[in-house]
């Protein structure tokens, strides 16, 4: 009788761990993906700014061109404006996520902004020449060319990132899975011994004691 009480406490202690190892497992599989949920929202909201940052960047570019070109003041409050409005959207990458990346990203942005306006301040200065005009406007098409090239490059950067947590959200989702399986299986094994188990040992009790009313009678 010892003994199958000891099989007996062996088995319910073993079912135990392994229902306590499948909820560490989940619960940790379960962070991972709510963790990466986090990121995969912060990359978005980062890949909206950069496709706002490039529309903008159209912008200036029409801007500047039309501006050097005609000398009309209304284009140069729209380039003016626009150039205030990229801005706004370099500095709310750092407001998304903090790093040594994205502050060197808006210094540079910020860096090339200053140059783009350069070719405005020697428009307004003075009266030049169609190629001297022609000039400037191919140094503010340089300035925003390189712009282009830098949220081009955060932007794809981004969106690997993107892939990545997507992939590691997958994985994680087919590990809970595979751990529910796999212990839904030991579980039923190990409940299916117990059973048999107490199934065994009720038999026994119930024989010994026939035994016993027979020896008595």
């Amino acid at each position: 009788m010892k003994s199958t009480s000891g099989k007996i406490s062996i088995g319910i202690a073993t079912t135990l761990f392994v229902v306590v190892i499948n909820a560490v497992s989940a619960y940790k599989s379960i962070s991972i993906i709510i963790e990466n949920h986090r990121l995969q929202s912060s990359s978005n909201r980062v890949l909206n700014v950069l496709v706002k940052m490039l529309s903008t960047l159209k912008d200036i570019e029409l801007g500047q061109r039309e501006y050097l070109l005609t000398n009309n003041p209304q284009y140069l409050a729209a380039h003016r404006l626009n150039i205030a409005q990229i801005r706004t959207q370099s500095n709310s990458l750092v407001a998304l996520k903090s790093g040594a990346d994205r502050q060197s990203f808006t210094t540079q942005i910020d860096r090339h902004l200053s140059e783009l306006l350069d070719p405005i301040d020697r428009r307004q200065a003075k009266v030049i020449a169609p190629a001297r005009r022609l000039q400037l406007s191919q140094r503010g098409q340089q300035s925003i060319e390189q712009m282009r090239q830098l949220i081009t490059s955060l932007d794809r950067a981004e969106l690997t990132r993107l892939d990545r947590l997507e992939s590691q959200s997958s994985q994680s989702l087919d590990d809970i899975k595979v751990a529910l399986a796999i212990a839904g299986l030991l579980d039923l094994l190990l409940l299916t011994f117990l059973y048999r188990l107490v199934s065994w040992d009720f038999t026994k009790q119930q024989q010994a004691e026939s035994k016993l009313r027979e020896y008595v009678a």
